[in-house]
């Protein structure tokens, strides 16, 4: 929004402020300062739900400002008062821009273009550039119930985020245990914003079948760190930062294929006990036709059998768990009594061993097979995530105000009368939205006005005359 009068506590209204800012309501306003070579909108207006005179166009940038005004309830269907018109907030500005250029590149060149900045750190450890390049007085209808009036300053500035974090420097959060190998590489890389889809395919509480290593996550960390410090433009009905937009696409992404890798072992364990049932029925009966020989060849061992197996079974229905041990020993010892029985229980105890070590086998190949196809899901589409937003990166953002000259009065761009009075200001807005954030300043109000420069004085106009003038140079919708 554009910079606020000198004098303390006193804000600006759209009356004032929109007769300030606006030629005409059709065109695009003129900028402050050059838009900086090959940057795109910060706020882009393709896709966004704005209403068209929220919309400005500068060369083949079609932009909201840097809030992303985009919706009013005052431009609807029915006629407006010329008050109501004033009072819809229209592109009061500042501009965003975005470039992929580092902050100092970006700063010689508007040295080069408009003079001087003066650097300036945000709260977050952000750094900026700032120059305030003009003034202008104004007049407003109304400020705590009276009337006011000061200089209004319109201005440009550039800005960083803050560099990713140093490892041995910033402090890692609180640690899940002792000793644990990796650990400290772990949580320092846990810190950052755009590796989260990698946390989870790491295994940092040692090995881990499916799980990468920690040096993988840090092989990551040390190639895209940057991203860290990167902007990224606000996009789509929602505004969203592009980033947030590419990070919901890729959790779903992951989300789903982290599935579909979960059903695959779980469907081939199914057909594996379905095609072991089927097979152990059908070489039971080899053996069950040999038992049946041995008990038709021997009448008296089948008898003892029998008679064993019956009693064996009612006392287990019975709970007298300790009685059918001992009539389990005496089938045993029956059997051992039998060369031919303990010739069977033998061969069955061999296929049994094999079974079970193909059995083992088969699990070992479906366990090891799911892990791969987890990896192969899951830290790819990390990696997918991680290069589309580094492609949507940029990193030095530009705000820029609206010039003061069309409506003003006292204007001056003359750069000596407006840093005498600006030395000590720090009113940067446009922002907050990008991560950074300035502790404001409006200096010394006796900067107001040199001593060489008085005051203007006050026009006898009613303001209100004033803005009904402006309306007919105004341009319709």
């Amino acid at each position: 929004m554009r910079k606020t009068i000198s004098l303390p506590v006193v804000m600006l209204t759209a009356l004032s402020t929109f007769a300030l800012t606006l030629a005409s309501a059709a065109d695009s306003p003129k900028l402050v300062a050059p838009i900086y070579p090959g940057a795109v909108s910060a706020v882009p207006a393709e896709g966004a739900e704005a209403n068209e005179p929220y919309v400005a166009t500068f060369g083949d940038i079609k932009t909201l400002d840097c809030r992303g005004s985009r919706s009013s309830t005052e431009f609807k269907a029915g006629s407006l008062n010329e008050y109501d018109r004033l009072n819809a907030d229209l592109r009061l500005g500042p501009w965003c821009f975005l470039t992929r250029d580092p902050i100092d590149k970006v700063k010689a060149f508007y040295e080069k273009s408009i003079g001087s900045m003066r650097p300036v750190q945000a709260e977050n450890g952000a750094q900026g550039y700032l120059a305030y390049l003009e003034r202008a007085w104004f007049e407003d209808m109304g400020c705590d119930g009276g009337k006011c009036s000061g200089f209004l300053y319109s201005d440009v500035s550039v800005h960083a985020l803050p560099p990713p974090p140093v490892k041995g420097k910033t402090p890692l959060p609180a640690a899940y245990g002792e000793g644990i190998p990796d650990q400290e590489d772990y949580l320092f890389y846990a810190q950052f914003k755009h590796l989260g889809l990698f946390h989870q395919s790491v295994a940092w509480y040692g090995p881990e079948p499916g799980k990468r290593k920690v040096a993988d996550l840090q092989a990551i960390g040390t190639k895209y760190g940057y991203l860290e410090s990167a902007f990224f433009q606000h996009k789509g009905p929602e505004l969203l930062p592009v980033d947030v937009t590419l990070r919901n696409y890729y959790d779903k992404l992951y989300g789903e294929r982290m599935e579909a890798a979960m059903m695959a072992p779980m469907s081939a364990r199914t057909d594996l006990g379905r095609s072991r049932m089927q097979a152990g029925m059908a070489e039971e009966s080899g053996p069950d036709a040999e038992f049946n020989s041995i008990m038709q060849r021997n009448p008296e061992l089948a008898r003892k059998y029998v008679a064993l197996t019956q009693q064996l079974g009612t006392l287990m229905q019975q709970g007298k768990f300790d009685e059918a041990d001992e009539v389990a020993d005496q089938i045993d010892e029956l059997e051992q009594s039998y060369p031919e029985l303990v010739a069977l229980n033998n061969q069955e105890q061999a296929r049994s061993d094999s079974i079970s070590k193909s059995d083992k086998a088969e699990e070992d190949a479906i366990e090891a097979g799911g892990n791969q196809q987890m990896e192969a899901a899951l830290w790819p589409t990390a990696v997918e995530y991680i290069q589309a937003v580094d492609k949507e990166g940029y990193y030095t953002l530009i705000v820029i105000d609206n010039t003061l000259t069309g409506y003003e009065k006292d204007y001056s761009s003359d750069r000596a009368v407006v840093d005498a009075a600006t030395v000590d200001r720090v009113d940067i807005s446009g922002t907050d939205s990008f991560g950074i954030k300035y502790k404001q300043s409006f200096g010394d109000p006796g900067n107001a006005a040199t001593k060489d420069e008085p005051v203007p004085e006050e026009k006898k106009d009613d303001l209100a005359e004033e803005a009904k003038k402006l309306l007919k140079k105004w341009k319709p919708f």
